[in-house]
């Protein structure tokens, strides 16, 4: 996000925030607040998953596709894996 755009959700909690970027299909918004979410908390299953479908929202299949990779060698269960298939499917890339 740009210099001062964070202060615009200052009031919010965090899966506010999320919400309402994704239910204003603010893509490119809602990748750089996950993006965020990730560098705090980089062993977060589900922040990693979540970044994975900011991507695939915004058809940025390339990066999603290298988040699973990461994913996968990591170990992370198969359920984990498959919580991002329903926004980036194969036919897609």
């Amino acid at each position: 996000m740009k210099q001062g755009e964070e202060d615009l959700f200052d009031d919010f909690e965090g899966w506010e925030a999320d919400y309402y970027l994704l239910n204003n299909k603010q893509y490119d918004k809602l990748i750089d607040l996950r993006e965020q979410h990730v560098k705090k908390n980089p062993d977060d299953m589900h922040a990693v998953l979540d970044l994975c479908e900011a991507y695939c929202l915004n058809k940025e299949y390339l990066k999603a596709l290298k988040i699973l990779e990461k994913v996968y060698r990591e170990g992370f269960d198969d359920f984990a894996v498959g919580s991002c298939q329903p926004t980036c499917r194969i036919k897609d890339i």
